[in-house]
């Protein structure tokens, strides 16, 4: 199995003393390895989470949009934690005469963002290039992660752009860039907030009470802590592994030998689906470094991946968090390649 629970332990740990540091419900993107908190008064796009990510309807009564884009690899060869601004300013300025070659460019300069070079553009666009016919402006910022080039953009029209600016810049200096390193701890845990992968097709989200402290580019935790009880939910996926048909009967005594290994009892299996998909649920309870804990794994195949589901908490507590826990699985959403926009 290349799929392995992650302990959360050590992070719940570190957070329940610390709720200062907490931060507010944040989307995480573990795809393109960057997460940011949800700007005040913006909604999600129509198609999220493809199209743009967030839109906003302005006093003037025109619509605003927050993006972000992708470019390809810049170097199949070599991985690099940032490049120079010379590079970023040169790719945002051939990217602008690519897309609006009668932009007009009305301010750009080098700038800091989450601990990376960036590069700040401005600019307008004539009439004739709108879809609607109206002037419109743009401010992008471009910035370097693991081998590829992003770029944030706030798009409005002309009447209301210069009031939404503040708005976008308050909302970048909350970006994150999410790494591999310790595991993918995150070093102010969040309040909450939605887990995104667009490669193994699905998004979570978790209430505000639960604290996000572990999201990386396959796994995505969050804890629970009342008073000395404490509860941990993960999901894990595996890429590689794309199939969507049910788990083999040899799989599944894998799947149980792997858990009894660890001292549990298995207390229940089932063959459910979940949401529609094939899956295989277990449940079980046992002792864990002292404590008496009952948890439940489901497994869930699809076509983009393999999905690992883990909630474990103290046996007490594991009751006491039953809407909590099935809230969390009920909205979990499998997404489309190319969904249906909202109407």
């Amino acid at each position: 199995m290349k799929i392995q629970k992650i302990p959360l332990i050590l992070f719940l740990s570190a957070t329940v003393f610390a709720a200062d540091s907490l931060q507010p419900a944040r989307l995480f993107f573990s795809d393109a390895n960057l997460s940011f908190t949800f700007p005040n008064h913006w909604e999600t796009g129509a198609s999220f989470p493809f199209g743009p990510l967030f839109s906003k309807t302005t006093k003037q009564g025109s619509q605003a949009f927050l993006s972000c884009e992708v470019s390809a690899p810049l170097n199949k060869d070599r991985l690099l934690s940032d490049v120079p601004y010379d590079i970023l300013q040169s790719f945002a300025r051939q990217d602008l005469s690519a897309r609006y070659p009668n932009a007009r460019l009305l301010v750009s300069g080098n700038r800091w963002l989450a601990g990376h070079h960036a590069f700040e553009m401005t600019w307008e666009t004539a009439p004739a290039e709108s879809s609607t016919g109206e002037s419109l402006e743009y401010q992008s910022i471009y910035f370097f992660n693991q081998d590829r080039i992003y770029a944030l953009t706030l798009r409005a029209h002309a009447d209301s752009f210069l009031w939404l600016v503040p708005d976008f810049q308050e909302w970048l200096t909350t970006v994150r860039i999410l790494s591999r390193r310790d595991a993918g701890a995150l070093d102010n845990p969040a309040n909450g907030g939605t887990w995104i992968h667009q490669t193994g097709g699905a998004k979570i989200s978790f209430p505000e009470a639960w604290l996000i402290g572990v999201a990386d580019d396959h796994t995505v935790g969050a804890a629970m802590a009342r008073e000395k009880k404490h509860s941990e939910f993960t999901a894990t996926v595996d890429v590689s592994h794309l199939s969507a048909d049910p788990m083999t009967e040899t799989e599944k005594q894998e799947v149980c030998q792997w858990v009894e290994k660890k001292g549990f009892r298995i207390r229940a299996e089932s063959d459910e689906p979940f949401h529609g998909l094939p899956a295989f649920h277990l449940e079980y309870d046992g002792t864990l470094d002292g404590r008496f804990v009952r948890g439940r794994d489901v497994w869930v195949c699809s076509s983009k991946g393999r999905w690992l589901l883990n909630l474990e908490a103290d046996g007490a507590f594991f009751v006491e968090l039953s809407d909590d826990y099935r809230t969390i699985l009920n909205t979990i959403e499998f997404i489309n390649d190319n969904p249906a926009p909202k109407s």
